[in-house]
């Protein structure tokens, strides 16, 4: 385990490589915790990150965002441990409710760390998203067999421009849940998510004007897939900042 100090604040790196060998900071099945942003000395609430389809990079910047606002990050990787770079083709035989079997031991493994205090929250991205829906609805992932028991405790959901077609939300959600969305976001659009069923008293939907996928990553310019665009977004970046600060507290 490799640790870096900066300024009082403590990184736990760690480092994949495709051979299998790394140090390895925490393992779940077949999700490893990649990074995790910590406070030397001290106890803080968590936020686990869930990566998109890309992997754990296009995400890390939000755990200095959390961290300068009073919140411990840990982000996990569920594809390279599969032995995937990518699955935006979305063939990838990555099962949900395994990952969400896996994640439930992460959650219970921060739960014991020193350095957290508190409930665990959650905030996925994109098929990250998809995966953190399904949290909403706990019921559910016992009777496919997931274990729930550190889900179940779970403080806050927060899912970015999920693809509700292959993981949707509940019509009532037992885990006050936040969702963020781009209105020009053609590759996950929000109206896949939304029905007429869903009770909305502990869900908050957030829609951002002239957003694509990908509005809240940085110098994020690019087509996927041929006709899908990802693109950053200053001004919905920004606002999506305040009202996930606001949510967790």
């Amino acid at each position: 385990m490799n640790f870096f100090m900066t300024r009082g604040w403590l990184w736990v790196l760690l480092a994949l490589t495709m051979s299998g060998c790394a140090t390895t900071v925490h393992r779940a099945g077949d999700t490893t915790v990649s990074k995790v942003l910590v406070k030397e000395n001290a106890s803080r609430p968590t936020v686990v990150l869930v990566h998109g389809c890309g992997g754990t990079s296009p995400h890390e910047h939000w755990m200095k965002i959390l961290d300068v606002n009073g919140f411990n990050t840990v982000l996990v990787d569920y594809i390279n441990p599969r032995g995937f770079s990518t699955i935006c083709d979305l063939n990838a035989p990555i099962s949900i409710d395994k990952v969400a079997n896996d994640l439930n031991d992460v959650f219970g493994w921060v739960q014991s760390q020193k350095w957290h205090a508190g409930k665990v929250a959650v905030m996925g991205f994109s098929f990250g998203g998809s995966i953190t829906n399904t949290f909403t609805d706990t019921n559910n992932l016992r009777a496919k067999g997931v274990a729930v028991n550190h889900i179940s405790q779970l403080s806050r959901i927060i899912s970015v421009y999920p693809l509700c077609a292959i993981g949707g939300f509940v019509e009532k959600s037992t885990v006050p849940t936040q969702v963020h969305f781009g209105l020009k976001d053609y590759w996950t659009p929000h109206s896949v998510c939304m029905t007429d069923r869903l009770d909305k008293r502990n869900y908050e939907f957030i829609y951002y004007e002239d957003a694509m996928h990908g509005f809240d990553i940085p110098n994020t310019s690019t087509q996927v897939n041929g006709s899908f665009r990802l693109q950053f977004n200053s001004s919905a970046f920004e606002l999506m900042q305040k009202n996930v600060i606001r949510f967790l507290n």
